[in-house]
């Protein structure tokens, strides 16, 4: 079972990266190790060619900054894909003794990238959806 907060998030991870329509096929599943590796927030497996994902999260996420920004990031990843895709398609093309230097690079370059990104829009959209909240309060 999903709890309701991660649903939420998806959603909303999936409606500002473009993600939000019928097209993509995006599964869920909640484990102790997502992509085998039990110390990762989440992990996703993405086949552009076909709009389809498996997102993988922890069990262990918390409805905080750190939680939400980890499901925004694994949303990230799949919006992202086709360029990962493009950029092996290219390093393939490289001679076999820079393919490795030069897909590392990327790696760690993209990697840095949804995270700066994945933790902006967490502070982002759920500062401003606090403050939204805090609007319809009635004063006493």
């Amino acid at each position: 079972m999903i709890p309701d907060w991660i649903l939420s998030i998806l959603e909303d991870g999936r409606n500002l990266f473009g993600l939000g329509g019928p097209e993509w096929d995006v599964h869920v599943k909640m484990t102790d190790k997502p992509g085998g590796n039990a110390a990762a927030g989440g992990w996703a497996l993405v086949n552009s060619k076909y709009l389809d994902a498996d997102i993988e999260l922890s069990v262990d996420l918390d409805n905080n900054r750190t939680g939400r920004a980890a499901i925004l990031h694994e949303v990230l990843h799949v919006a992202l894909h086709e360029t990962d895709d493009m950029v092996d398609d290219i390093i393939e093309q490289l001679d076999e003794d820079r393919q490795e230097y030069f897909h590392t690079a990327y790696t760690k370059a993209m990697e840095r990238t949804i995270q700066r990104i994945s933790r902006s829009m967490e502070q982002f959209i759920y500062m401003k959806k606090e403050v939204e909240d805090d609007s319809h309060e009635t004063p006493e």
